[in-house]
């Protein structure tokens, strides 16, 4: 039923003078009622704000979309908006599906745990915090940082919806971070882990996953990262034209990213440090080709590594879960995680390279060398020459 725009007394300059709210919107339909914090009605000061706000609310009431008193402001009906936003994405193309039920999942996560019915106005960061301190142990620093974007992306839609006027009570919560030591135990592990015949194994394995009618470039991607060392970002944004395959190298100079709106963006690498160019294997090279031949999408401008569709690979969890996982439990070693194959890149570089500092920086896409020798020096102890092809010949030769 539409609401009807009414008037609570003869609206004369000396009322409204007084700062009396003489028009109100109501409806006999029970499920809306009650939208103002003292009354079963909202007031407004003249008629036609009174009229703007229920033709806004009638038209939502049209398309499905009334918002009732239970439901004005909560955090499920900001959740219910986003899940729109993601789904029209999908089906749009601009979003790869599993990427999208991540998201939603991180938001009904959000939902469940602060409260359904909770209003967005009464978020507060107190609350945020206090529920991440007594559960950080449950996720990683990283998974955390991710569900955090997705709440900050929440509480803007309930301010867009003007549900709250209060500044965004997730961007005030930041995160502890883990120590030093803490990080550096966490890369000495890695590399002490990395087994120069189960690595083989894995990428040999690799290249089964894309034989066969149904076969794409999952296992490629596997192989490229562990060769190259590309950050995730830098090899899902990689187009064709950034593979020489005369010079046999690929140049590095774009990268995507999740901004706070959930959507992925390509641009350049985030410094100038990051644009750099990096040799490939003659095997890689070989690889690189045969996928080129059979990929729908070989084009200059195309991407190397797509999805089905043609769009860029979201999630480093896709490949994650779904290939890189697997591999590891058909070879028998722990699961890695995909910034792993750039640990494993940097290993085999400084055990064949030694000390070039400056080179390996350069490789890796370093801001310094200084990083380069704080995150990684302590661990070498050999310095053998210069080889321009040291990661395929360590691999295959």
């Amino acid at each position: 039923m539409d609401i009807k725009v009414g008037n609570g007394g003869k609206p004369n300059a000396k009322r409204q003078a007084r700062g009396h709210k003489c028009y109100w919107i109501s409806t006999r339909d029970s499920k809306v009622a009650k939208l103002s914090g003292k009354g079963e009605v909202l007031w407004f000061h003249t008629l036609a704000e009174a009229q703007a706000k229920a033709d806004e609310l009638n038209a939502a009431q049209h398309t499905g979309g009334v918002v009732t008193r239970a439901e004005a402001g909560t955090l499920q009906a900001t959740v219910d908006i986003y899940v729109k936003q993601i789904d029209e994405r999908v089906a749009g193309g601009s979003m790869v599906h599993r990427c999208g039920q991540n998201y939603k999942k991180a938001a009904a996560d959000w939902c469940a745990w602060l409260g359904a019915t909770t209003k967005a106005c009464d978020v507060e960061p107190a609350h945020i915090k206090n529920f991440i301190i007594d559960n950080y142990k449950k996720h990683r620093e990283k998974t955390w940082s991710d569900k955090l974007k997705i709440l900050v992306v929440l509480l803007d839609i309930a301010r867009d919806q003007k549900w709250t006027a209060n500044d965004n009570a997730a961007r005030a919560v930041k995160l502890f971070k883990k120590t030093k030591k803490t990080e550096q135990e966490a890369i000495d592990g890695n590399i002490a882990r990395f087994d120069m015949t189960a690595i083989r194994e894995l990428i040999t394995q690799a290249h089964d996953l894309d034989r066969g009618n149904a076969a794409w470039c999952d296992g490629l991607a596997v192989s490229f990262a562990f060769q190259t060392g590309l950050r995730f970002g830098e090899q899902a944004a990689l187009r064709w034209s950034a593979i020489d395959f005369d010079k046999s190298r690929v140049r590095v100079f774009t990268a995507q990213r999740v901004v706070e709106s959930g959507k992925v963006e390509i641009g350049q690498t985030k410094t100038s440090k990051s644009r750099r160019v990096v040799g490939l294997s003659r095997q890689l090279l070989q690889e690189l080709r045969a996928w080129k031949l059979r990929s729908p999408f070989s084009g200059d401008d195309d991407l190397v590594f797509p999805t089905r569709q043609g769009s860029n690979q979201s999630c480093s969890s896709n490949w994650r879960k779904r290939v890189l996982h697997p591999l590891c439990d058909a070879v028998g070693i722990e699961r890695l995680r995909w910034h792993d194959a750039r640990h494993f890149y940097a290993s085999v570089l400084l055990a064949s390279i030694g000390r070039d500092w400056g080179r390996i920086a350069d490789l890796m896409g370093h801001t310094s060398s200084d990083f380069t020798r704080k995150q990684y020096g302590h661990w070498i102890d050999t310095d053998e020459d210069d080889d321009a092809d040291v990661v395929g010949d360590a691999l295959w030769n």
